[in-house]
């Protein structure tokens, strides 16, 4: 039943996909049967290099923002006890330097964040599928296998 199903389901999205007078459609059902072209392995290799790159940048980004983060907040709490002293009586919280430098450096941290996550997030997920399709190629193992 779940293969008549799936079938039928198939079937239905290679019309959607190819319209009512498109190819055949079920030579879109069995296309995951025919053998694949070959595989360029330097071009998977320089993929999977482009993907660690990426990797290390969101590390890095990461990094930089967090400790960029930590010495914005340190900045701006030592305005604030500038401020609680004689020194800035009559500047405003907003125009004291040292405030400036922390909320600026708060947000390049918050900014850094979040760049460097989606970046490591993303690239990791493609360096790990590139890794893994490598690993299956390497064992001479690829597609649908009748042993």
């Amino acid at each position: 039943m779940k293969t008549i199903l799936l079938t039928i389901v198939s079937l239905f999205c290679c019309m959607q996909s190819h319209g009512a007078a498109g190819a055949h459609p079920v030579s879109c059902v069995f296309r995951s049967a025919q053998p694949d072209k070959p595989v360029d392995m330097e071009k998977l290799h320089a993929q999977m290099e482009r993907y660690r790159v990426g990797r290390v940048t969101g590390i890095g980004l990461m990094s930089g923002g967090a400790a960029a983060v930590v010495v914005g907040e340190v900045l701006t709490i030592l305005s604030a006890v500038h401020a609680e002293d004689n020194s800035y009586r009559y500047r405003s919280s907003s125009q004291d330097p040292l405030w400036i430098a922390g909320f600026s450096t708060l947000m390049a941290g918050v900014g850094g964040l979040g760049s460097g996550v989606p970046l490591y997030v993303i690239y990791n997920k493609r360096y790990k599928v590139v890794k893994h399709r490598i690993k299956k190629l390497s064992e001479g193992k690829s597609g649908i296998t009748i042993e």
